[in-house]
């Protein structure tokens, strides 16, 4: 089933070296026909600043990316909105 929105916050049931909720693309998101249930991949970067940047860009995941499952929070058109919303979450 293909993602008909740009970006999303998500929550990973087990964190395990990645934050419990975060702002991902669309393109992060895999649909594995569960209701608002998907696999996320992850990448590799070690400064946030990094993953801030490949979430803004929308970058396609790598080969070297790892993947999670996740549930959907909130679906988003775009990134600033989400991101300010996901800080809200944090509070």
């Amino acid at each position: 089933m293909e993602v008909t929105f740009p970006f999303a916050i998500v929550e990973f049931p087990e964190p395990k070296g990645r934050p419990s909720c975060a702002v991902v693309p669309s393109v992060w998101l895999i649909d594995i026909g569960e209701t608002a249930r998907y696999d996320c991949h992850w990448p590799p970067f070690n400064t946030s600043s990094k993953i801030a940047k490949a979430v803004e860009s929308q970058q396609k995941p790598g080969t070297n990316w790892q993947v999670f499952r996740c549930r959907i929070l909130k679906k988003f058109g775009k990134s600033t909105v989400s991101l300010h919303y996901a800080k809200l979450l944090m509070l």
